[in-house]
């Protein structure tokens, strides 16, 4: 029997993360008949045809009129289990739960569906719980991939987890770091791979260094703290400290620091170093950094604990012959070979970083050097189609081993 391919994820649209989206685009090629995505929501369409919104309300009225309406899908069995879940009030109290048991049922998707491929924790959960309450049969396989944010222990806890990892069928995430969280939070260890988001390695001229004298920096990503770019004020002020003054820093990237980075930049009156430009689509992403000659990752911890769980910017920028030069938070250094395609700091160490961007422009070959490795140990490590179809082994392949 063909396979049958439920990919689920918050949000499908154009602005899907990439890694993501380009999971759902491998699906679609290699079974195109019989992978579907669910969406939570919409952001808008970018893959035609085998896409399903579910469309579930944010207003607790039309959740509750949805359930009056379809409310003959509900089964006798159906209260048998509430009684004996009941740990999972939060799901019954905000109808999340009875929402997708009626949008099933009512549109037959119960029957369709053999494996179950749950991107982030809280889509995991919950599709669990819709095994449990019989919408899929037990055959059905439930996989869930972590992406960072849903295994910070200080927003998610062990018994958030805990019918998830002991009637899931596997489980993945993007490096050892993630992993480690994982397990800390009740996952078997024999349960969860590590299978990182790779890049689909793209073409590039003969790649230039320090070509305007002076040492192009870029950082790309949101604006959150957790990413650490706005403190390359910080840096900014220590090279400047240290009388070098041949540098200047692309920012690329949206969010909630971006306003008062920019208040920062022009108060410390360092606006001829920086250029500002905000979210920038994909490819003129690569542009930037094919104009560059290093690229700076500054992250730390959040308030919450958090810490960056992969880093795919990283790799992205490594493919582009560029040097990294990050700092060990989370982890982005398991993206990074230290001394050979880059330079990994402790998290608060910005002198270094400046000491090194100072060192490195004195250095073309070694940023020739740097540039050349990084790229080879992206396309032999992080190739997006090889991990793709890993992946597929184990999602679709009878046993999960690692």
């Amino acid at each position: 029997m063909r396979t049958r391919l439920f990919i689920v994820v918050n949000f499908l649209g154009s602005k899907t993360e990439t890694f993501i989206r380009d999971q759902i685009n491998y699906f679609y090629a290699v079974q195109p008949k019989s992978t579907k995505v669910l969406s939570r929501g919409k952001l808008d369409s970018f893959i035609p045809g085998n896409d399903i919104f579910i469309g579930f309300p944010n207003s607790y009225q039309v959740r509750l009129k949805y359930l009056l309406k379809n409310i003959f899908f509900f089964r006798v069995e159906d209260l048998f289990k509430v009684v004996n879940s009941i740990g999972f009030v939060r799901y019954y109290l905000n109808l999340e739960l009875f929402y997708h048991i009626l949008f099933f049922r009512k549109n037959n998707l119960d029957t369709q569906v053999q494996t179950v491929m749950c991107h982030f924790g809280n889509n995991g959960v919950l599709y669990e719980r819709l095994k449990f309450f019989n919408v899929f049969s037990k055959e059905v396989k439930i996989f869930c991939q972590f992406h960072g944010l849903d295994v910070n222990p200080k927003k998610y806890s062990k018994q958030f987890y805990r019918r998830l990892f002991k009637n899931g069928d596997g489980f993945f995430c993007g490096s050892q770091f993630m992993k480690e969280q994982v397990i800390n939070l009740g996952c078997p260890g024999s349960k969860i791979s590590v299978i990182p988001c790779g890049i689909d390695p793209w073409q590039i001229s003969e790649k230039k260094y320090l070509q305007d004298d002076r040492i192009n920096l870029i950082l790309v990503g949101r604006l959150i703290p957790l990413k650490g770019i706005h403190r390359s004020v910080e840096l900014a002020k220590l090279l400047i400290e240290n009388n070098f003054h041949k540098f200047h820093f692309t920012i690329v990237g949206n969010g909630a620091l971006f306003e008062g980075l920019l208040k920062s930049i022009s108060d410390l009156e360092l606006k001829k170093y920086f250029t500002v430009l905000g979210e920038q689509e994909h490819g003129q992403v690569k542009e930037l950094m094919g104009n560059s000659d290093v690229f700076l990752y500054l992250g730390t911890a959040d308030a919450s604990g958090r810490r960056e769980g992969q880093g795919v910017s990283l790799l992205e920028a490594q493919v582009s012959y560029l040097p990294v030069l990050t700092t060990d938070s989370g982890g982005v250094k398991e993206m990074v070979l230290h001394e050979k395609t880059g330079f990994v700091f402790e998290e608060n160490d910005l002198k270094s970083i400046a000491e090194k961007i100072k060192w490195l422009y004195h250095d073309v070959e070694l940023l020739k050097k740097l540039g050349q490795n990084g790229r080879d140990f992206v396309i032999n490590n992080f190739d997006q189609k090889v991990l793709f179809k890993k992946l597929e082994s184990k999602i679709l392949e009878p046993k999960f081993s690692d």
